[in-house]
């Protein structure tokens, strides 16, 4: 009897905390959120929100089940979906993506059961929102397209435009450069078919991001034109939304474009105006790498004061950013550059020792990142699924508790019952220590192979780190020997041009005096050896101005000009006017209409230069047909198509494709080296353009060149 008023005893100290205290302001607002007769439940979900935040993580976890369970039986109403929508944002806002994806998924099945293809759009899009803040990117896309197939399907113009915004945005952060670009295109599509009234600054936000993205993508792909127009039409929104932050940001992008393009003076206004702003706004990660792309142009110009200036200016910048390995990579081999031209190398060397090892980091944290993003998916199952247990034991716990109300209704049969459980109990107790013997055993077997687990992990731990300290080793090794190939090669490369440079000159001295001799000798035996002079130092000549040629190619191109198209090929073929003459050969060019852009002289003059020398060479005279050289220019939308075409010997067929090859000679009759259509085929391709030949044996020749028109000056 005693042990029975004990155990009923032990049932009212469980309910007591039920029955005997009130619901507290959050159970209030709670109820009142998930009521059938509150309609407006904005202004409780912010007094809910702030009453949230005075808890803590762990108390947040509690509140989140409870909450889910009252929101779960509440009715299929817009208000309790919107409810649903506002906790998963907020529990996403704490970083707590399991509870977050919960609310939202809940959401998603009451506007399912309700047909609403609006909210249950708006969900999809919030949970693509939660992965993507995870970057489980893959997740995020699939949770946004399923969104937009609903928009799409039901005419929500505005609301697709968002999504596919987002759609682009998650594709370029995955590098999908490509098809970033195309779900941007089809945002800015059905952005244009918008009504005007109903464009306001938060859809003309996205289109500013998304342009700007969209700017970034080409700038990867090497599609200057297309993203020098991103990068504009980004800044005008930004200039009409006034935010001078983002105005700052898209000229710092635009600015590292047109140093790409070659446009320094341009580049340099833009990137001052990118640094000001990001300092103004304590963006210092922006400002620095804005600092460094100055300290470049100004090395470039050999303008080393100004150079260092920007320098010191970015040191002391990123001294105040959190470590970003992007920036520190940047500004070390900014440093480097630097020191380079400053001819200290020694300094240059180390600092590139310093990026080589900030980048093989940077590699790691890459690897880190893709690392954590697998284990934050795997937390986050494992979190729902933590969650789904602890709803089910919340109900077995709701369960329990009407089972002791019911006890304390019926007294006489709760007593019944209690001694029950004491027998029960005591049982349970025996078999309890039976099992708890077994485990215990176990457990002591577990220990002993654990052991031998660890032994062997020592082993090959001292095994691993053997064979990293012979790969450091290696490593360092090859960096060293790379680093003397490089500069052995950029020595023989700069020798190779002076001495060519140098000997040009006797030979230009030495085919002047066999001019002048000739006006002077008369004797057939003479003027034969002058003439025999005068051929061998022209080859060489020749030989020699292709070896600067070539020098010139492999330099980094720096002379791009808004210059005339026609202007620079009659300069180059002024230089063939006394082998024109002498030849017999007619040259002409034809232009249709006036072409002008933004080209490198010394490329355009070493492609014509060398296709007119190649056709002068291979050009027979015609006993009734007059030799000629014909050159053709015209301007095809975007494109400039140029052609050469001449009379001469012709190329046969089987050596069609072997003519851009180096050293290749397809005839004895060929008077060259082996080197102009070679270097004709590489100053083409750095232009990014393609070359075509083709040929008729004995009748003539003609190559086709096209490269992309670059209109910006």
């Amino acid at each position: 009897m005693r042990t029975a008023i004990i155990c009923l005893s032990f049932i009212f100290s469980l309910t007591l905390p039920i029955t005997m205290h009130g619901q507290s302001r959050l159970d209030s607002l709670l109820q009142a959120i998930g009521s059938k007769e509150q309609f407006d439940r904005r202004p409780l979900l912010v007094k809910y929100q702030l009453e949230l935040r005075k808890q803590k993580k762990t108390e947040l976890e509690q509140i989140a089940l409870k909450s889910f369970s009252t929101m779960e039986t509440a009715d299929d109403s817009e208000g309790i979906i919107f409810a649903l929508q506002e906790f998963g944002k907020f529990y996403e806002e704490l970083r707590m993506p399991a509870e977050a994806i919960r609310f939202l998924q809940l959401a998603y099945q009451k506007a399912e059961r309700t047909n609403s293809t609006l909210q249950m759009g708006l969900t999809l899009t919030n949970i693509a929102l939660v992965y993507q803040s995870e970057q489980m990117l893959t997740e995020s896309l699939t949770y946004v397209y399923q969104a937009l197939r609903i928009f799409e399907e039901k005419k929500f113009t505005k609301k697709a435009v968002i999504a596919l915004y987002e759609a682009s945005l998650i594709n370029f952060k995955a590098s999908n450069f490509v098809g970033a670009l195309s779900d941007f295109n089809t945002a800015h599509e059905l952005f244009k078919n918008l009504p005007p009234d109903s464009i306001g600054d938060d859809i003309k936000f996205y289109m500013m991001s998304g342009w700007n993205t969209a700017g970034l993508a080409n700038k990867v792909l090497k599609r200057n034109g297309l993203s020098l127009v991103a990068f504009n039409r980004a800044d005008s929104l930004a200039h009409v939304l006034n935010n001078k932050f983002w105005e700052g940001l898209i000229d710092g992008n635009k600015g590292e474009l047109l140093l790409q393009m070659g446009r320094t003076e341009e580049a340099i206004a833009l990137l001052k105006e990118d640094m000001r702003v990001s300092i103004q706004f304590d963006q210092y990660s922006s400002a620095a790498l804005a600092a460094c792309g100055l300290s470049e142009i100004y090395t470039k110009k050999k303008d080393l004061n100004q150079a260092g200036r920007y320098l010191d200016t970015a040191n002391a910048i990123f001294r105040k950013t959190r470590y970003v390995s992007s920036a520190a990579r940047r500004l070390l081999l900014t440093t480097a550059n630097y020191y380079s031209a400053l001819g200290d190398y020694e300094k240059a060397f180390k600092t590139l020792q310093q990026h080589i090892i900030v980048k093989d980091s940077s590699l790691d944290q890459e690897r880190l990142v893709t690392l954590s993003q697998i284990k934050a998916q795997h937390e986050l199952e494992k979190k729902q699924s933590e969650i789904q247990l602890l709803s089910q034991r919340n109900e077995i716990q709701k369960e329990e508790i009407k089972v002791q109300r019911l006890l304390i209704a019926a007294s006489a049969l709760a007593i019944v019952l209690v001694v029950g459980f004491l027998f029960y109990a005591g049982y349970s107790n025996k078999k309890l220590k039976r099992q708890n013997a077994i485990i215990e055993s176990q457990r002591l077997e577990i220990e002993m192979k654990n052991e031998e687990l660890e032994a062997q992990s020592n082993a090959l731990q001292e095994q691993n780190f053997l064979v990293k300290t012979n790969v450091v080793e290696l490593e360092k090794r090859v960096k060293e020997r790379t680093y003397d190939l490089q500069l052995s090669n950029l020595e023989l490369d700069t020798f190779l041009y002076h001495a060519s440079h140098d000997i040009r000159r006797p030979i230009a001295t030495l085919l002047g005096l066999e001019r002048v001799s000739r006006l002077t000798e008369r004797d057939p035996t003479s003027k034969y050896l002058f003439d025999c002079v005068a051929k061998t130092a022209g080859d060489m000549d020749s030989m020699l101005s292709k070896l600067q040629m070539a020098y010139h190619i492999n330099r980094p191109i720096d002379d791009f000009q808004w210059i005339s198209l026609h202007w620079i090929i009659n300069e180059t073929a002024k230089k063939f006017n006394e082998e024109f003459h002498q030849g017999g050969i007619d040259f002409s060019h034809q232009q249709n209409g006036q072409i002008f852009g933004s080209f490198s002289p010394s490329l355009v003059m070493i492609i014509f230069s060398n296709l007119i020398e190649n056709a002068i060479h291979f050009n027979e005279g015609r006993p009734n047909n007059r030799s000629f050289i014909r050159i053709t220019s015209s301007q095809v939308d975007e494109s400039v198509i140029i052609t050469v075409e001449d009379n001469g010997m012709g190329i046969q067929n089987q050596y069609l494709g072997k003519i851009f090859e180096l050293y290749f000679r397809g005839t004895e009759r060929s008077k060259g080296n082996g080197i102009g259509l070679y270097l004709v085929r590489k100053a083409v391709s750095i232009l990014n353009g393609e070359i075509e030949v083709s040929s008729q044996f004995e009748v003539g020749t003609t190559f086709r060149i096209s490269f992309a028109l670059n209109k910006n000056p």
